[in-house]
Order: C-alpha cells, then structure tokens, then sequence
C-alpha cells in the first residue's frame, strides 16, 4: 500500500520546540535566536528551523531553505534529520520521491541509534510500500511482520519508557500490528514500572473505567495512581491525586479485590 502523507514523531518535535520557543519569545525575536545559534553552528537549532521553514511554521514556507538546514544539522551529527529527510523522499514532501534514497537516510540514522528511524522501519514494513509504477527506478518495501516486530522492539530498547507506551497504544489500536490487549497492557505497566508517570495514569484511567482493553478494577486503579502521585513531576503527580479523590467512595465489583 502507498503510505499517506502525514506528520512523524520527529516533525512533530521539531514543530513543538519551535512553538515553544514561540510561546516564550515571540515568533520573530525565536526565529532571530534559532538562526543566531544555527550560524553558530548549533544542529540542534538547524534542525528545528529546517522542520519550519519545511511546513512554513512560524516563518514563510520555504521548502528549499528548510532542507538546506535539515542537511546541514545532518552533516554535524544530527540524526532526527537524516529521518526528516529520509521521510520527505519517502512522501515526495517538496522533493521528488524517492525509496531508495529514503531508506538510505533512515538506515544511517537507525545506526546511529536513532530511535525514530527505528520506529519508522518498523512502520514501513508492518504496513509494506507499493512500487511506483510510473517511476521505473522507484522501489517499494515488502511487508513483513516479523521484521516490523524486531524494529519496534529496537525502538523501544532504544526510546525507552515513551517508546513503549508509544507501541502499547499500536497493539491496544491494531495500529501497524496485530491488535492484541494483553501485550498493551504488558507494556503499559513495564513502562509504568519505569517510572514513567503518565503510563502510571493511563493504568489507573483504564482501570478505573474498565471500558477498554480490560476490566474495572478499582483495586489496581487506585494502586497505580497512587503511584503516580508520588512521582517526581507536579503536573502529573496532581492528576493523579485529582483521579484518586474522584475514585473516593466507589466499591470494587464483587469478587475482584479477591483476585
């Protein structure tokens, strides 16, 4: 299948740093900064503002511009723009599309352990690619589901706890692989074992609604917000004692607490 345009992870995290800069700064005195640092040779900043001027946010859509910094926060090191790249030849986003050269990118990023490039590859192959017919050079990719499985577990080893809820939703969704429940929830609470908070949460929501993926369980769900209010990070850790307050008063099913 031809995959559809959209944006990934790393789009979305160039775009976000940029907005965030924006919300501090304002648009023109951020922009200023971001190409103050990129003259200074900063990737980091190069890479924020290829993602920019590639969708136009912020500043005046300039697709050319944006691969120009995109490639040079590459050449010093900055692997979330070889993926970038690498996805915009996989799309045809500005540039002529192009498999071969796409997956060229990914590969190097990917051994460079970048856990993006890792999450793609994973993507393009639980879901395959259609050769472009019209273009004799262009090649596709065969889906093949245990390839997908070994570069989504890459990606988690390498992304850790936010790489983990990220594939727990996929299998809790059928999104990319075979829907299955007890794998999500297994990941949720490997992540939340972690110390991740918000996996923390969503454990106590799901619980605590018992609509989806598995059954109501007050006992865990206070358990698991419990936990998430002791965590190091305010924002979450208030959540999750707002969610414990509102659990006040509810009585387990019968039988459950006896599990």
């Amino acid at each position: 299948m031809r995959r559809a345009l959209g944006f990934s992870l790393v789009i979305v995290i160039a775009l976000f740093v940029g907005e965030v800069r924006f919300a501090f700064a304002g648009e023109s005195q951020a922009v200023l900064e971001l190409e103050f640092a990129a003259q200074e040779g900063d990737a980091e900043a190069m890479f924020q503002l290829g993602g920019m001027y590639v969708y136009g946010f912020g500043v005046e859509k300039n697709a050319k511009k944006g691969l120009t910094f995109l490639e040079a926060a590459m050449e010093r090191g900055n692997t979330d723009a070889m993926v970038f790249i690498g996805q915009m030849y996989l799309e045809g986003l500005d540039v002529e599309r192009d498999v071969k050269k796409s997956i060229a990118y990914l590969e190097k990023a990917a051994e460079k352990d970048n856990a993006y490039a890792m999450r793609e590859f994973g993507i393009l192959y639980s879901i395959g690619l259609e050769k472009d017919l019209e273009n004799p050079d262009d090649q596709g990719i065969d889906k093949d589901v245990k390839k997908a499985e070994e570069w989504f577990a890459q990606y988690m080893e390498k992304g850790g706890s936010y790489a983990m809820l990220d594939v727990a939703s996929m299998y809790a969704g059928g999104a990319y692989v075979e829907k299955d429940e007890k794998k999500a929830i297994a990941l949720w609470e490997k992540a939340a074992e972690m110390g991740n908070a918000k996996a923390m949460l969503e454990l106590g929501m799901l619980y605590a609604d018992g609509d989806f993926l598995v059954e109501k369980y007050l006992t865990k769900a206070r358990e698991w917000l419990a936990k998430g209010a002791e965590v190091d990070d305010e924002e979450w850790a208030e959540i999750a004692k707002e969610l414990l307050e509102e659990l006040e008063g509810e009585e387990e099913l019968e039988g459950k607490d006896g599990e």
